[in-house]
């Protein structure tokens, strides 16, 4: 409440305006088409991209819960590049007020066969669209939605961003409703969208090759160059707040008292309660130094074995792992 109160206190008398209507967003069906650009990386990208619903329709749960459900590396998509079939595979997506965009995504070496990548992740997506989405990934989907938006209260960005989408952009009253929007969505319908949105006839298919030019890569931006490093023609003095703030620059009181302990495995367990949201966070690090520890003669096998750790263990297998 004070802090509501200090908003209105700086905000409140500005005068309200009218603003100028937005333009209407008439959007017409996709019609598929394919594009072909070389590319200066060192391998080759297929994209097949898919129209998808946006932050204010009311299907955008369902959509947000798909996406992650394709992109998941216990899905088919990701599953071509542990079969050797991609180097790279899953599922992208971005969403915007009034429409968003999911695409497959996956690479191949240079010189590599983009249209046989291209016809195994059609294929996938077609069957997913006939067959279904597993509902044990729209479950894990939707806990991890959540828990995200859980997790967003543990930082003041994240808190401001959180509820910025929720009201701004989603047409709601709190994070709280969107979770309560995520947890209602059912394997149904997202089975039932994808069938609407994976659809050939609606598809832009586009493929990278790699083609080296020999010249540097330069990104471009848009517009001119901006600098904010120019001197200022007379001096400027602080307004009035900014001077009271700095004049009374303190640090602020420590809250931490971590409970430490060391377990009968020899691990060390510290736990920091905190109060600010109904969150664990569990983080492990384990001391090494691989330039040290890897065996003479066979340098980079530190990097091989951290490669290895996304694909299981010696009793889990990748999916059961994951």
């Amino acid at each position: 409440q004070t802090t509501l109160g200090e908003i209105k206190t700086l905000f409140g008398a500005i005068p309200r305006k009218t603003l100028p209507a937005r333009p209407g967003c008439a959007f017409q069906p996709v019609s598929a088409v394919t594009l072909r650009y070389p590319t200066d990386y060192p391998v080759g990208v297929a994209v097949l991209a898919y129209r998808l619903p946006g932050l204010k329709a009311r299907d955008y749960a369902a959509a947000d819960i798909l996406a992650r459900v394709l992109g998941s590396q216990r899905g088919d998509l990701y599953a071509l590049v542990p079969a050797g079939k991609a180097l790279f595979a899953g599922f992208q997506s971005q969403f915007l007020p009034r429409a968003g965009i999911g695409y497959a995504v996956g690479a191949f070496p240079k010189g590599g066969d983009a249209e046989a990548l291209l016809a195994q992740m059609r294929a996938i997506l077609a069957r997913y669209a006939a067959d279904g989405v597993p509902a044990d990934l729209v479950d894990a989907a939707k806990r991890k939605a959540i828990a995200q938006l859980a997790f967003q209260k543990n930082s003041i960005t994240g808190l401001a961003n959180a509820w910025t989408n929720a009201l701004a952009f989603q047409d709601l009253d709190s994070p709280e409703d969107m979770a309560a929007v995520y947890a209602a969505v059912t394997p149904a319908e997202v089975d039932r969208l994808a069938r609407g949105v994976l659809q050939p006839a609606h598809v832009i298919t586009a493929i990278l090759t790699p083609e080296p030019s020999g010249k540097p890569i330069a990104g471009k931006g848009f517009g001119g160059a901006e600098s904010f490093a120019a001197a200022p023609e007379k001096p400027v003095a602080l307004p009035a707040w900014a001077n009271a703030a700095l004049n009374r620059l303190e640090l602020p009181k420590s809250t931490l008292q971590p409970y430490s302990t060391t377990l009968r495995n020899g691990l060390r367990l510290i736990v920091q309660p905190e109060g600010i949201s109904d969150t664990v966070t569990v983080l492990g690090s384990v001391r090494t130094q691989a330039d040290l520890q890897q065996p003479k003669g066979q340098d980079g096998v530190g990097e091989v074995l951290s490669g290895l750790f996304n694909f299981g263990t010696t009793t889990l297998d990748r999916l059961a792992f994951r």
